[in-house]
C-alpha cells in the first residue's frame, strides 16, 4: 500500500472547537478570539473563514446555500455543491463516460462523503480535529488533520491518503478553494 501526505498551511487562527451546524451540515467550529473557522464532517470541507471582529461576519468562502438564499436561485444543497474550500481526491473537473458509469462524479469522491471524527481534543495549547473517510470507488482512505495551535494566527491541515490497492496508480489531487 502506498501513502500520499500533504501538509497545508492557511492564514487563520487558534483554540476552541465545537460542534456546530452550518448550512444543515454537521461540523465544527475552531476558534480565537480573532478568527472562527467551520469545518465539515462532509468532505472535510473548509466552509467558513471568518473573522470575530467583523460585524457583517463576511466568509469570503463560497457559500452556494447562502447565495440561492438571497439571491432566490435554486439552491444547490447537497454533498458536491462546491462549498468553501474542499478537497477533489481522487480526481479533478469533468469525468469520463467511463467513470460516470461506475458512479463517480466530478472532482472525484472525497468532498462528497461523510467523515468521521477519529479525533477532538485540545492539548498543550493545540487544538486538533482528525476525520476519516474511505472513498468506496477509488479504494483509498483518506484521513485529514486540522490544526489550531494558541497565539498563532494558523489553521494546520495535514491529509493522507493511502491506497487499499495492491499496486501503484497515478492519483489526481486538488485543494480546490472557492471564493
Amino acid at each position: 500500500m502506498r501513502s500520499f501526505a500533504l501538509l497545508l498551511a492557511i492564514t487563520a487562527v487558534a483554540p476552541a472547537q465545537t460542534k456546530t451546524t452550518w448550512e444543515e451540515y454537521p461540523g465544527y467550529v475552531l476558534s480565537s478570539g480573532a478568527i472562527d473557522v467551520t469545518v465539515l464532517s462532509t468532505g472535510g470541507t473548509i466552509a467558513s473563514v471568518v473573522l470575530t471582529s467583523d460585524k457583517d461576519k463576511l466568509n469570503p468562502l463560497w457559500d452556494p446555500i447562502r447565495f440561492a438564499r438571497e439571491t432566490g436561485a435554486a439552491n444547490r444543497r447537497g454533498p458536491g455543491a462546491g462549498i468553501g474550500h474542499f478537497l477533489c481526491v481522487d480526481g479533478f473537473g469533468p469525468i469520463s463516460k467511463e467513470e460516470a458509469a461506475a458512479g463517480m462524479n466530478g472532482h472525484g469522491e472525497a468532498h462528497r462523503q461523510d467523515f468521521e471524527t477519529k479525533l477532538a481534543r485540545t492539548q498543550n495549547g493545540a487544538q486538533t480535529l482528525t476525520l476519516e473517510t474511505e472513498l468506496p470507488l477509488l479504494q483509498e482512505r483518506l484521513t485529514r488533520t486540522y490544526e489550531v495551535r494558541q497565539g498563532e494566527n494558523v489553521v494546520y491541515v495535514r491529509s493522507q491518503l493511502q491506497s487499499l490497492v495492491a499496486f501503484d496508480r497515478p492519483l489526481v489531487w486538488a485543494e480546490h478553494a472557492t471564493i
